[in-house]
């Protein structure tokens, strides 16, 4: 009777060590990076959510000052602006429900609160943000997440902020200060995974709206789901192209994110100036005046040098070197994607598609579920190195077939070989994956939490 006892005790103790483990905590860090704004919302659930906002500029027809949004922890999503078209308010599932229960208040609890995002007023009158209304008017992104338990700075950055655009910089607000250029939100309870669920664009936002299947009729599915990994990082960086001290991008994105607030209620951060360096002390570095520079030449610094002289912001600049800067020559990814594995299609290349991998870029690219709005990273991964081996081919044929004698159907096909290369080359130039500059604008927060 005793070993008995004793042999259920043990089962017992099983059960229990299994239920704890099958209840175990997974803490989780979201790493937020990019143009963001964010909002403790109270009327799209029950209890209050975080809203992050990102404006549109990210790998588009219209704007490659960014690459697009993205949501990864290893492996994720790209969140593909064309297929969205304008209603972009996504919602980050945990274990497939969307906008679970969280904290009541963001609050850096015990970490440091020295530097904080830069404070955002509501308009007059206006007791909470129509975060929706901003972002279907501008096109932006809007993502929904859960309340986290805290939240840190995950970098900041030297700032200053005017009420309009100064080429002398001697108007902007000379307070010596940092700013968030990075936030991570800690949750004690994390999910086992991910999922990106669309929400409806005919409603108001809301739990019951944002679903899975998506909101286009009939329904698509769209299979996002993402392992928590222990840090999933929602990113939206500028391609290596824009490699500058000045951050052109910052200064071309700026006013977008101000389009997305109320201007009038924030007249005093109408015009951002980040730091183009630091100095032996860790303050933030600006252009000296102009005065100063006609007076005596700063040294290494020559008019030529000054940030504000090719300032984006300024009303009266002619060009924007940002927008000029890249080589995706006003074409979404997407759609050089797309034209490359049309080649696939192309007579003209029928005798030597399979050597330039044509077939299997096609494939993989019907592959990447382009009627979805989310594209798998893996997947873009593959097949820009396929993309990558192709473009190496085309250009050994091409210096073959040249060499060899030259006929009507050789001219077709090198005229054929070098359009195809020109759009490999166009798209390997600033893909996607290619890795981003940290981006230094302001993290911005509207409201009090």
């Amino acid at each position: 009777m005793t070993a008995r006892l004793t042999t259920i005790a043990r089962f017992v103790a099983l059960l229990c060590c299994a239920a704890s483990a099958f209840a175990q905590d997974y803490r989780l860090d979201i790493a937020l990076e990019g143009p963001f704004i964010l909002y403790v919302d109270h009327t799209f659930a029950k209890w209050p959510v975080l809203i992050l906002v990102a404006p549109d500029v990210g790998d588009n027809d219209k704007d490659d000052t960014f690459h697009v949004l993205q949501v990864n922890s290893g492996d994720g999503y790209y969140f593909d602006s064309k297929e969205a078209g304008t209603n972009r308010i996504y919602c980050l599932a945990f274990d497939g429900t969307c906008a679970r229960q969280g904290a009541k208040s963001l609050r850096f609890h015990d970490y440091s609160d020295n530097i904080r995002p830069l404070p955002v007023n509501l308009g007059k009158g206006e007791k909470a943000w129509d975060w929706v209304t901003a972002s279907r008017k501008n096109s932006a992104f809007a993502l929904v997440l859960p309340m986290p338990d805290s939240y840190s700075n995950d970098g900041v950055w030297h700032m200053r902020f005017g009420a309009k655009f100064d080429q002398d910089g001697s108007s902007y607000n000379p307070t010596k200060g940092e700013r968030s250029i990075g936030v991570q939100l800690h949750y004690n309870d994390g999910p086992h995974e991910f999922n990106l669920l669309h929400c409806n664009d005919q409603k108001q936002p809301s739990t019951d709206n944002c679903m899975e299947q998506g909101t286009v009729m009939p329904p698509k599915v769209y299979h996002t789901h993402i392992s928590n990994t222990g840090t999933l990082r929602i990113l939206m960086r500028a391609p290596n192209n824009n490699d500058n001290a000045c951050d052109p991008h910052v200064r071309h994105i700026y006013p977008r994110m101000m389009d997305l607030i109320d201007k009038p209620a924030n007249p005093t951060i109408a015009v951002i100036d980040p730091a183009h360096d630091t100095d032996d002390n860790g303050d933030g570095m600006y252009d000296p005046p102009l005065e100063r520079l006609e007076k005596k030449s700063d040294s290494g610094t020559s008019g030529q040098d000054r940030c504000l002289d090719n300032d984006d912001q300024n009303p009266n600049k002619a060009t924007h070197t940002v927008l000029n800067a890249g080589n995706m020559e006003n074409s979404s990814w997407t759609n050089q994607l797309k034209s490359i594995a049309g080649f696939s299609a192309n007579p003209d290349l029928s005798k030597v598609r399979d050597q330039v991998l044509l077939p299997e870029i096609n494939a993989e690219y019907s592959k990447l579920k382009v009627s979805s709005p989310f594209l798998r990273i893996s997947q873009v991964r593959w097949l820009q190195e396929l993309v990558n081996v192709s473009k190496d081919r085309t250009e050994g044929l091409l210096l073959g077939i040249k060499d060899s004698a030259a006929n009507q159907d050789t001219n077709a096909t090198i005229k054929a070989l070098q359009s195809l290369e020109d759009d490999e080359e166009k798209y390997l130039a600033a893909p996607p994956t290619k890795s981003g500059n940290d981006c230094k604008a302001p993290i911005m927060m509207v409201g009090s939490s």
